[in-house]
């Protein structure tokens, strides 16, 4: 069905209530679902997602997928969920939502923001220059992603 609207999002809750009632309840209808979507936020986010991975310089480093999800802080509410750059792109696999299915992937950069806040708040400056190169902690040795100093 390629009209469906966040499908990402109504496929997570589809899960999440077959798990809890079981699929032949879901399947049979009749149950009145209320979902924190903001579907406005989702049609901003798709558009985000779209719009970044289809950069000229992102296309000539072979990005073809992004994802994106946008949660209430105050309330950890889902408003939109983007699992890929296109639901229905099979060349990425578009219906694999990286967001709630990404179990044992890597989680990368999102992870920056944790590791500069707590550099800030033990005194380091966003000037203070970090040697980026191979070492070790406690004996376990780490590299760089490209292997590179």
């Amino acid at each position: 069905q390629k009209d469906l609207k966040a499908p990402w999002f109504v496929d997570y809750v589809l899960r999440q209530l077959s798990q809890q009632y079981g699929e032949a309840v879901v399947a049979g209808g009749g149950l009145r679902v209320q979902t924190t979507l903001d579907y406005n936020v989702q049609k901003i986010a798709e558009q985000a997602v779209y719009t970044n991975v289809n950069r000229p310089d992102l296309k000539a480093r072979n990005v073809n997928n992004g994802a994106a999800e946008v949660i209430d802080p105050n309330t950890g509410q889902v408003l939109a969920m983007v699992g890929s750059a296109n639901y229905y792109d099979q060349a990425i696999g578009g219906q694999y939502n990286v967001i709630t299915d990404g179990q044992g992937r890597q989680p990368g950069s999102s992870f920056k923001i944790y590791v500069y806040a707590t550099a800030l708040a033990n005194g380091y400056a966003p000037s203070n220059l970090i040697l980026d190169k191979q070492g070790k902690i406690d004996g376990h040795p780490f590299v760089d992603w490209d292997h590179r100093d």
